[in-house]
């Protein structure tokens, strides 16, 4: 199934590319529209930002800053995001991008039955689906969305945490399932210094 490529492309992308820093213009802290942003723009406007070669590394904050620096966690086995420490001051998303092509019709047909789940220390996640839109800056044409959920620095206390990813299709069964370990730290710590 094409699906379950792309979603292996993104793996090995993930790891491959490289971190940006922590910086943001006037709040040092993850914010509940920073996490929004990467939701709703990584596939497509946000990727365009993020590689748009800017003076000072100003892009490094846009919404397709996928590293974790804007929020992000995804749970990929091995990847920047297995083993990352947080900030409980800040907001988080932990989601996956599904995508497919060549058409939007082929992306459409193979990718929505596609479900998405995630267990926080065994605790089922409510997730939300944006649209399926056009992914910008892949080598084939590819239209997607993301999954997942949003949470306050309320709903993720200090503490450690592990995260199970499984994604199933009503014919093919369990696609893929991947597990990760995180930490959110205290206010007084290093994840949470300026």
């Amino acid at each position: 199934m094409r699906t379950l490529r792309y979603m292996a492309i993104l793996a090995i992308a993930t790891l491959v590319l490289a971190s940006a820093n922590d910086s943001h213009a006037d709040n040092p802290r993850i914010t509940k529209g920073d996490v929004n942003a990467v939701f709703n723009a990584f596939g497509s406007a946000g990727r365009k930002i993020f590689n748009f070669e800017m003076p000072n590394n100003a892009s490094v904050a846009a919404p397709a800053d996928f590293f974790g620096s804007n929020g992000a966690i995804r749970p990929f086995e091995g990847s920047p995001w297995d083993g990352q420490v947080h900030c409980v001051d800040d907001w988080h998303v932990i989601l996956i991008a599904v995508f497919d092509g060549p058409t939007y019709q082929d992306a459409v047909d193979s990718i929505s039955p596609i479900s998405s789940r995630f267990w926080l220390n065994g605790t089922m996640l409510g997730t939300k689906r944006s649209a399926i839109k056009r992914f910008l800056e892949l080598p084939d044409p590819s239209w997607g969305y993301q999954e997942g959920a949003i949470l306050s620095p309320k709903k993720l206390p200090v503490g450690n945490y592990e995260l199970l990813w499984i994604a199933s299709h009503p014919i093919f069964g369990v696609l893929i399932q991947q597990t990760i370990f995180f930490t959110v730290d205290p206010s007084e710590s290093f994840a949470c210094s300026d």
